[in-house]
Formats: structure tokens, sequence, C-alpha cells
């Protein structure tokens, strides 16, 4: 899969002080284990060195098996934004691990790795994508729904600060047409 500049909208802002959220382009690529310094450094900082290097080499071996993929967005400089993980299961394709740098939420980046990895999940002929969210997160539970996700199941889930109640919302993929 190449980049997706063209893809994706272009609004996100460059790491200088005087760039706006929306004065520089960025893009989707692939994710690769060599990432793992700058992704944790620029998004993932809670977690630890090795738990991103696990998360990466998971993406790439799903990527590589065809039953997965883990998306990158970058600035022109190479500094990741955002990420995301597709993972297909026996039933349904699940996002997972979606994050995007706190300076650069609020710009489409995260929506542009959703939109790309259920394009993703449709070519790879899934009929069904979920993604899951913890209820107390109001604003994430909008948006999948105007990303065009329905409310499924609920399950408590341990995401770090103990048990909490998940919806995992679900949307029906329509095959791509010739």
């Amino acid at each position: 899969m190449k980049a997706a500049e063209n893809a994706v909208p272009r609004s996100a802002s460059a790491a200088s002080d005087e760039a706006t959220p929306s004065s520089v382009p960025w893009h989707l690529r692939p994710a690769l284990p060599e990432d793992t310094p700058a992704l944790q450094r620029h998004c993932l900082a809670d977690r630890t060195l090795e738990d991103v290097e696990r998360l990466l080499r998971h993406s790439q071996k799903t990527a590589l098996n065809r039953r997965g993929l883990g998306l990158v967005a970058e600035l022109p400089d190479g500094t990741p934004i955002g990420f995301g993980q597709l993972t297909l299961w026996p039933n349904t394709a699940e996002i997972s691990d979606l994050i995007v740098g706190k300076r650069w939420r609020g710009q489409g980046v995260g929506s542009a790795i959703i939109r790309k990895l259920i394009e993703a999940a449709r070519e790879m002929a899934m009929d069904r994508v979920e993604i899951g969210v913890a209820l107390r997160n109001y604003d994430t539970l909008r948006l999948y729904r105007r990303l065009g996700f329905d409310y499924g199941r609920t399950i408590d889930l341990d995401l770090g600060e103990g048990p909490e109640p998940v919806m995992y919302m679900e949307m029906a993929l329509t095959p791509q047409r010739p």
C-alpha cells in the first residue's frame, strides 16, 4: 500500500510553533516496526517502548498475512501524528489502537485513519467492521456515529484504570463496485 497523501484531508500542523493545525499536509502510510521510537514519543507516551514495538510488529505481521493493516499518519518530515490498526477476525474486522497526538486531535486525522481502515477491510472482502470506545468518551462516540457506526454490544474491559464499560460499535460493509 502506498502513501495516501491525496486521499486524506490536508489538515494537520507541523511541529514548529509558527504552523497552524491546517497549514501543513500530512499523509497515511503503512506502519513499520522502525516507527516505534517516534510513535511512542509523539503519540503513545503512556506506553512503554516495548509495548509500542510489540504493537507495530503485530501490525506488520497481520499486514504481511493479509489479515490486517496498521497505518501511521505522518508529517512531511516523518513525524508521526497518529496510528490505527485493522485486524481481521473470522466474522468481523476490528479497528483498534487508534491514537492521534493531542496537538492534532480535531483536525480529521483520526477520521482519515478510520476511513482508510474501513476501505482496507472492504478490499479484504469483510462484511462488517467494528470499533470499541469507552462509554465515558462521548466525543468519540459521536465521531464514530458520524462516520457511520451503529451501537453494538457493551462489555467491561480494563483500559488501564480498572474495568469500565466499552461499546463495540459496528458497521456493515457494502462490497466495492468495479
